[in-house]
């Protein structure tokens, strides 16, 4: 059986409760914590006790570890996802790991965000910037257009003006 969660921190062993079978938490550097059974051990829960109505819970297991879930404020309570953490915690390895675990899976989303945002705003400088050296080809070649067009003009009126001198010039002999 093998579970994945996001982490960002290096390996590391931990070895489980004396009955349990050892459980391998490797976590490498690209961020996925792998949880690895030596053997296909099934969790048994001897009880659960819901301390607060709709609020905590408390699942004791076989092997007497108690673990407990407790829903916050804004949170809307579900059985099914109190056990879950419970289990969830009792094959970790307790809350800290557990905690730890959750954390480093928030950081990993909101690295992600950070990157997608990132990337996002590189495309729109990207495209901004291929925008802007676009309308200054253009303006480039408007200018140029116009300089050649003012040359054009110049050449006819210089053309003209000699036409016209030696116009007047045979006709004053």
């Amino acid at each position: 059986m093998e579970n994945k969660l996001t982490t960002t921190t290096t390996s590391l062993k931990l070895n489980y409760k004396r009955d349990m079978d050892k459980i391998y938490i490797e976590t490498p550097i690209s961020g996925t914590l792998s949880i690895k059974k030596e053997s296909n051990v099934k969790i048994k829960i001897k009880d659960v006790n819901i301390i607060v109505e709709n609020k905590v819970v408390e699942v004791t297991f076989s092997d007497g570890d108690k673990q407990k879930s407790v829903c916050r404020e804004p949170d809307v309570f579900s059985l099914e996802t109190a056990i879950s953490i419970c289990i969830a915690k009792h094959v970790l390895g307790g809350s800290s790991l557990y905690n730890k675990a959750v954390r480093n899976g928030l950081k990993c989303y909101e690295n992600k965000l950070k990157k997608e945002n990132a990337e996002a705003k590189e495309k729109e400088r990207i495209e901004k910037r291929k925008a802007k050296l676009a309308a200054y080809k253009k303006r480039k070649a408007e200018r140029r257009k116009e300089a050649q067009i003012e040359m054009q003009k110049e050449a006819y009126l210089r053309v003209l003006r000699d036409f016209n001198k030696e116009l007047s010039e045979t006709s004053c002999e």
